[in-house]
This record gives structure tokens, C-alpha cells and sequence, in this order.
């Protein structure tokens, strides 16, 4: 046949088809446009295309213009065929016939040149039609799905509409699935509606892919609504319901769904058992899982690579490691997803060896290892004794699967690990495009090496680069926020959050509420709290830790009694704040029972609680109690050794401080920053002075320390020495830092305060102030202080309101005893009682005390008499009280 000869053509394109068209029309009749260079080709197709319609037996029109009808014969010859030769000599026929705009031609050609995978000719074709139909509309939207570009075919469709052409069922199956591949749930919901109003929703074709939009964006409840409606609900349904389920952490769901499958009478497939398979593991459902392989097994389904996987994941979940091992052995082919699979299994159970061993078998059966195996495979090395690594980036680097994403965030985060940041970086620099995957991983390392500045410094570089930051991004830039304190930066990044509508994201509102918890914003961290949608053990947690870091113990507690009323059960960090509080109140009857609870749940020799043990009870002044944790620990390390020294040094004791210090150092651990500055806080006296003296020299061969470690270092020296009265050390020590903060001026100030040097350290204060330091509690404690041993009466108000109102800080008992001290010995008593009845919250014995103990030296009987009343209100068997009123009548003569 003549047509056969078309094909038999060279393969070499005749000409480009275009929208520059060869062709031009007149009024019934058309002509070949002589300035085309392909013209002689046009000739040559349109005698070929003549043939071929004689050989159809297609007649002709005057001047032998063939029938559009006999056109049409043509197009759909072309559109069975298939091929885009042959519907290119169609459409240049057409075309040099001038043709190609006829409605009916045109809404032919579209699904042809469709068909014939050109997308761009088929569009342009479509643009020239007068009058366009739905299923020309139909195929080009289906054209653009077809070949990835979702977008354009979400823009046609709305084109289409406003063409006053009405979509089919078909047009709304293309449009859900770019809503689908877009993750665009509103517009979906959007085209819902319509399919709803033109009585669509219960085609099979239409519910599924609905059920399939509403699954895939978590919008669980509208996914199973509309499921539930179908008339008929196949396997491949179920199955996306069910691994739907699981994306969003609901495996008790899709176990669920297969009951109800079985009533159905709808028969699981492979995909089926691999997802049931995989909830069980979520689950760690042993014995589910373990039926449910046996069934799969009888079914003949074990062999297949998919369940077999599953089962291998399942085991390995369930601390089976032996049966994964078996499974993974009896599959008749192990290919590079079951290799994967099994080296996963093992790198998460922390045996490296195990792992590395499948690496090299592996490669040993001829399989090369992927970009998965890969990042894989790099993981061991986070958990290798040695940093093995070098080899495994030779190897990358050999696959040339270096420049592989997730590959070089785990190369990164490998040399991370061993603190190689240098080669890490190496790593970071060669890569041609740097994604937020990468930036995170740099971020994560310099926030887990405890170098939050350089980890924000990539936060503002990787924006810089055009990269946006993603929700790993904001949780790594907001604990590196809240482990420097950086509140500016940290309501920075909240916005951003915000603008990003990632507010709601759980583990970002952890991230906020720790965040402004460690600032010390807790208003804030409350309301975040609040705020979110979901509280778990982590949220509490973080909130009853900012609590307990500002001193108020109380309010952490009952967190904790909320927490646990809400059914939520402590986790080990919970329990460290609350050991911590209870260390702070030197409550040691709660710490009793905090104890009993952490050892029936097994977390006594979590090292991380059994540290805060130990701090618990040596600041509850129980010091063989925390020995006895101490010596339980299965491992004392540096944090080990630094609990019981800080705890000792906090409570004044020095010998203790001193003796724990000497004898880590005798078992081989060697002293860090901290512990050195937990000894410098114990030497607080002549008799420490000689072990501070010698730690200060120890201090001073470091080389290479980094700023922060100096800065902590020189303000424990600068307290020490301010403890002891050598004022001039301190000052000079001060002077040497490199920057100063609220710690060590305060140090500073508090130094000269015990020295009664008034007059300086209110000119220091002021000198701090200029520097743009803020002045805490602590600080204004120490210049009240000065001010009562200096006789600045007249001060104190203006300190007052500098702390009240300036700076947000509210006046404690300790504030107001000692202004109340002040007044007494200024003999303005009237001030002292307007500010204990307006201040919150009420005085105290000690307040009362100091104001009695005053009243014996302005000999006012009032005054006493009030001071009394309120003291036994405080205190009723406090036999000092009426020592001090028997003393201020007799001072009085009564």
C-alpha cells in the first residue's frame, strides 16, 4: 500500500512545524507562501498526502481541495496510527490548504498533534479556533499533565471555562491530578464543589481521584467521605486510603481499613501487604505483623521485593533482627531496594558493623550502590568508633553521586560529627546548588557543636543565596536563637515563621516555645504554647524548663500536674526540669519522690537524669544521696563530674567543690570550662583563693579558646576574685576580656559592693548602661546594696523606678528588704509602709524582721507595733520577733 511507502520515509524532519505557517489563505482556495525555504518539501508531502487519500478513496473538491470531511478521514488514519511522521505530513497538508483554522479540523487536530507528543503546535492550533469544544479543550489540559506541567494545564482550564465551554468529566480528571501533583487542596475543594453540581462525584473515576487529592494533602476525614460514597471501591482505592493513613501517622487507621476490605470482599494485593506490613512496624505490632507475613506467605506474595521489604522493616522495627535477616535471605532476588532496606535496618539499630558488612556484600554480588544505599551508608560512619568516613566519600565521589543532595548533607553532617568542620565545609562549597537540605545540615551541626552564632550566620547567608528556609531551617536558627539568648532574633524569625504560615507546625511551635522560654520571655513562650494545636511531652517540656531557668520552680510544677492530667506521661527531659526544680526550692521530699518515679520507669541511669540527680541533691544539702547516684552511674563523664561540682560550689561547699575536682582528674576525665568555672564559683574565700590562683594560671596557657570560652571563664575569675575582696585581679581580669556581658559586670559590681566601695559601683553601673548592657536583678540587687552601705537614701526611688519601669524588672523580697532597710535607717517610715502595703507579693519574716530590727534604732513604737502584727502573721512562733519589740519599747521607755 501507497501508505506504507509515507513511513518508509528518512526519519530526518521534514521541516519544523511552527507558528509561522507556510501557508496563507484566500477565500475558498489557498496557496503556498513561495518565501518558505521548505517549500519544495510542502509540494513534495502534499503529493504525498494526494496518494494517500486516492489510495482511501477520498474524493476532491474544485481545483482538487480535498472535502473537509475527507480531511477528517485523514486525521483519524493519522490518530490511530499513532505517529508523529505521519500527523506531520497531515497537518502541513492542512495547513498549505489554509485549513488548519476550520472548527471542525481544528478540534481534530488538537488530540492528534496531542497524540503525536507536540504539545506547542496543538496549543497554537487551539488559539486560532473561532470555536473550541470540550474535548479539544479536554486533550490539550490532559497534553500538559501528561508531560509535568501542572500549572499551565490549572491556567487552561480556567481559560476554558471563561470560553464558555463546558468541562467533562474527563477535564476535571486531568485538573484534580495537577491538583494532586501540586499539593493545591483549596483549588481542589474549589473543583469539588463543580463536580458536585454537575453530578460527578459518585463516577467511580471522578470519587477516586477526589478520595486520592484529599488522602495525599492529610485531609483524612474528606479523603474517607468521599471513599465512602463510590459505588464500587477497588483495591487500588483502598490501597491509597490506607497508605494515606500512614503518611500522616495513623497505622491503627489503615489496619483498620483492611477489616473492613475483607467485609467488602475487596482481596489485598502486594501493595496492600506492604503498607499493613509498615503500619505493624510503625506499630511495632510484632504479633499483627508476624500473622499478616504468614497470610502473605500462603498467598505466594513473601517473594515479592516489595512485601518482602516491608516484612525486613517490620522485624528489624520490632527488635527482631534475626527473622529481618531471614526474610531479606529467602528473597529469590535482592536488588537495590532490598539491599537499601536491610542497611537501613541496621545503620537505625546502631550496628554499624552489621551494615557495613551488607555494603560490601552488596557490591561483592554486582550491584552498585545508589544514591539511597549511599546516604545509607554514610549514616554509619555518624556511629563508627573511628571516622572511617574518608573512605565512603572516595566512593561517592567514584559513583559521582558527590553532588547528590542527600548524599552530601550526610557527607557534611559525617565530618560534622568528628568536629572536621573544615572538610565539612569542603563538602558544602563543591556543591553546584546549594538547597535548604544542605544549609540545614551545616545549621544542625554548628547548633549540636554548641556554635549557634555561625549556625545563625548560614541563616542569613543561605537568603542571601535566594534559598528560602524551610521548617528544618526555622527549628535550627531558633535553638541556635535560644541557646545565645537572642530574643531580637528570635522574634525575626517568628515573623518570618508566620509569613510562611509554618505557625502551626508542631515542631516549630516547640522550637518558638523553647525559644522564648530560654530568653527569658515566658508571656510569650506561654502564649505559643497556647496556641498550639497539638501540646505534647515535648511542648511541656520546654515551657517547664523556662519556668524553672527564671526561678519560678512553682509554675513549672504545675505544668507538670497539667501535663499529667492531660494523659501525657513525663519523658526524661520532663523529669530533668522538675529535678532541677526541686533542686532549686531544696525541696528535698519532692525530690524523693521525682526519684522514686524516674527509678520504676527505668530512667535512673539515663546519664542525662542521673546527672540532675546528683545537682538535685547536693543543692537539697543531701550530699551522700548524691553520691550514691553518682557512684550508680554506668558512665561519669565530664557532665557527670560537673553536676556534683556545680552542685557542691552553688551550696558554698568548697571542700567538696575542690576534692570531686581533684579526683576526676584522677580517674582520667579531664576538666572542660565548666567544670573549671563550678571550682572558681566554690573558691569564694581566703581558703579557695590558692585553687582559683592556680586555675587562673591553668586558664592562661590555653591557646586557640574561643570567644565564648574566654568570656566564661574570665567572669568566673572575676567573681572569684570579687568573692574573696581581691578587687584589683578582678578588675584587671575584667578589663582583658574581649566583651563584656550582664554576668560579668554584675560580677564586677557585686565584687566592689562587698567592699562598700558605693560611690564606684554606681559609677560602674552607669558606665554598663552606657556600654548598652541591661541591667538584671541581680544587678540592681548589688546597688540598692550600695546604696544602703553608702547612705544614698535618696537614690533608691530612682533605682526603683529605673527597675520597674525602664527595664520591666519586678522587685523581689530580697529588692524590698533591702530598700526597706534603707528607709528604716533613714528614718522614713511612711515610705516603708506605703511600699509594703502597694508591692506585691506580701512581706515576709525576713522583711518584717529587718523593719523591727530598724525600730530600735529610730525608736518608733508605731512603726513596731505594725512591723509585730505583720510578723506574726508570717511567722507566729518566731521568738525572735518579740526579742526585737522588747527591745524598741525599751528603747522608748515603755
Amino acid at each position: 500500500m501507497s501508505g506504507i511507502h509515507i513511513f518508509s520515509i528518512s526519519m530526518e524532519p521534514l521541516f519544523p512545524v511552527t507558528p509561522n505557517l507556510i501557508t496563507k489563505k484566500g477565500s475558498h482556495a489557498c496557496t503556498i507562501v513561495e518565501t518558505s525555504s521548505h517549500a519544495p518539501q510542502t509540494v513534495e508531502c502534499n503529493s504525498l498526502i494526494m496518494r494517500r487519500s486516492h489510495a482511501l478513496g477520498i474524493g476532491h473538491e474544485i481545483n482538487g481541495t480535498p472535502l473537509i470531511d475527507n480531511m477528517i478521514c485523514l486525521l483519524n488514519v493519522a490518530k490511530d496510527r499513532k505517529d508523529a511522521r505521519y500527523g506531520c505530513l497531515v497537518y502541513t497538508f492542512i495547513c498549505s490548504c489554509g485549513v488548519d483554522g476550520h472548527e471542525l479540523l481544528g478540534n481534530y487536530l488538537t488530540p492528534l498533534l496531542i497524540g503525536c507528543k507536540d504539545i506547542e503546535t496543538a496549543h497554537y492550533v487551539l488559539q486560532r479556533l473561532v470555536c473550541r469544544n470540550e474535548h479539544s479543550w479536554t486533550a490539550l489540559i490532559q497534553g500538559y499533565v501528561d508531560c509535568g506541567d501542572y500549572s499551565q494545564a490549572l491556567s487552561l482550564f480556567e481559560d476554558m471555562q471563561e470560553d464558555g465551554v463546558h468541562p467533562n468529566k474527563f477535564t476535571y480528571l486531568a485538573t484534580l491530578k495537577s491538583c494532586i501533583e501540586m499539593n493545591w487542596l483549596e483549588k481542589g475543594e474549589s473543583l469539588h464543589a463543580e463536580i458536585v453540581k454537575e453530578g460527578f462525584e459518585e463516577d467511580v473515576f471522578v470519587g477516586s481521584i477526589l478520595a486520592t487529592l484529599y488522602a495525599r494533602s492529610g485531609a483524612l476525614k474528606e479523603a474517607y467521605d468521599v471513599f465512602g460514597m463510590l459505588p464500587e471501591r477497588d483495591v487500588v482505592m483502598w490501597n491509597t486510603l490506607i497508605s494515606a493513613m500512614l503518611d500522616h501517622g495513623f497505622p491503627d487507621k489503615a489496619l483498620s481499613y483492611l477489616v473492613q476490605m475483607e467485609i467488602d470482599q475487596v482481596f489485598p494485593d502486594v501493595i496492600t501487604y506492604a503498607c499493613i506490613l509498615k503500619a505493624c512496624r510503625m506499630m511495632e505490632a510484632l504479633d499483627m505483623g508476624r500473622k499478616l507475613h504468614l497470610v502473605a506467605t500462603k498467598k505466594g506474595l513473601d517473594n515479592n521485593p516489595l512485601v518482602g521489604c516491608a516484612a525486613v522493616g517490620m522485624y528489624a522495627d520490632c527488635r527482631c533482627l534475626e527473622e529481618a535477616q531471614l526474610v531479606f535471605n529467602k528473597l529469590p532476588s535482592r536488588d537495590i531496594v532490598s539491599w537499601s532496606t536491610l542497611i537501613s535496618v541496621y545503620a537505625t539499630q546502631n550496628l554499624s558493623e552489621n551494615a557495613l558488612s551488607c555494603l560490601k556484600q552488596m557490591q561483592s554480588e554486582g550491584i552498585s550502590p545508589d544514591k539511597v544505599v549511599f546516604a545509607n551508608s554514610l549514616k554509619l560512619y555518624f556511629i563508627a568508633t573511628t571516622p572511617r568516613g574518608q573512605e565512603a566519600h572516595m566512593e561517592v565521589v567514584k559513583y559521582g553521586f558527590d553532588v547528590e543532595s542527600q548524599v552530601s548533607s550526610n557527607l557534611l553532617t559525617m565530618y560534622a560529627k568528628f568536629g572536621l568542620f573544615a572538610e565539612a565545609l569542603e563538602v558544602f562549597k563543591q556543591q553546584p546548588a546549594r538547597d535548604a537540605a544542605m544549609w540545614n545540615s551545616l545549621m544542625a551541626a554548628y547548633v549540636e557543636h554548641e556554635m549557634p552564632y555561625q549556625a545563625l550566620h548560614c541563616f542569613d547567608e543561605m537568603q542571601l543565596e535566594g534559598t528560602h528556609p524551610n521548617d528544618i531551617t526555622y527549628i535550627c536558627s531558633l535553638n541556635a536563637c535560644a541557646d545565645t539568648c537572642s530574643i531580637a532574633r528570635g522574634y525575626d524569625i517568628h515573623k518570618l515563621v508566620v509569613e510562611d504560615e509554618l505557625d502551626q507546625d508542631p515542631f516549630i511551635g516547640n522550637s518558638l516555645v523553647g525559644m522564648y522560654a530560654n530568653c527569658g520571655h515566658l508571656v510569650e513562650a506561654r502564649e505559643v504554647f497556647d496556641d498550639l494545636s497539638v501540646q505534647d511531652v515535648v511542648s511541656w517540656s520546654a515551657l517547664m524548663a523556662g519556668y524553672t531557668d527564671h526561678e519560678l520552680e512553682l509554675e513549672a510544677f504545675k505544668c507538670l500536674e497539667v501535663m499529667q492530667l492531660s494523659g501525657i506521661s513525663p519523658n526524661s527531659v520532663t523529669y530533668v526540669c522538675s529535678l532541677k526544680a526541686c533542686g532549686n526550692l531544696a525541696n528535698i521530699g519532692l525530690g524523693l519522690g521525682m526519684h522514686m518515679e524516674i527509678a520504676r520507669k527505668g530512667l535512673e541511669r539515663d546519664s542525662k537524669v542521673g546527672n540532675t540527680l546528683v545537682y538535685m541533691y547536693s543543692k537539697c544539702n543531701a550530699p551522700s544521696e548524691g553520691e550514691k547516684v553518682f557512684d550508680s552511674l554506668l558512665q561519669k563523664d565530664v557532665v557527670s563530674w560537673n553536676a556534683a561540682i556545680l552542685g557542691f560550689s552553688e551550696e558554698g561547699d568548697m571542700e567538696n567543690t575542690i576534692a570531686f575536682y581533684h579526683h576526676m582528674q584522677q580517674q582520667g576525665v579531664l576538666p572542660d570550662f565548666t567544670t573549671l568555672a563550678g571550682v572558681l564559683q566554690g573558691c569564694g574565700n581566703a581558703t579557695g583563693i590558692s585553687v582559683g590562683k592556680r586555675i587562673h594560671a591553668i586558664v592562661q596557657t590555653f591557646t586557640g579558646v574561643d570567644h565564648d570560652s574566654i568570656v566564661i571563664m574570665s567572669t568566673a575569675l572575676v567573681d572569684m576574685y570579687g568573692k574573696c575582696g581581691i578587687m584589683v585581679d578582678a578588675s584587671q581580669v575584667f578589663d582583658e576580656m574581649p566583651t563584656h556581658n550582664i554576668t560579668s559586670w554584675t560580677s564586677l559590681i557585686t565584687g566592689y559592693a562587698h567592699q562598700g566601695e558605693s560611690k564606684l559601683v554606681l559609677e560602674l553601673f552607669e558606665k554598663m548602661r552606657e556600654e548598652g548592657i541591661q541591667p538584671n536583678g541581680v544587678t540592681f540587687l548589688s546597688v540598692l546594696s550600695a546604696c544602703k552601705h553608702g547612705g544614698f537614701a535618696d537614690k533608691v526611688q530612682h533605682y526603683l523606678k529605673m527597675m520597674t519601669f525602664e527595664y520591666d524588672l519586678h522587685p523581689t523580697m530580697e529588692h524590698r528588704n533591702c530598700v526597706a532597710d534603707i528607709f528604716c535607717r533613714a528614718g522614713r517610715v511612711d515610705e516603708v509602709m506605703e511600699m509594703l502595703n502597694s508591692m506585691p507579693p506580701q512581706p515576709s519574716l525576713v522583711t518584717w524582721s529587718g523593719v523591727l530590727s530598724s525600730c530600735q534604732r529610730v525608736i518608733d513604737v508605731d512603726l513596731a507595733t505594725k512591723a509585730l502584727n505583720g510578723a506574726v502573721s508570717s511567722a507566729e512562733n518566731e521568738a525572735a520577733m518579740f526579742v526585737y519589740l522588747s527591745n524598741a519599747f525599751a528603747l522608748a521607755n515603755m
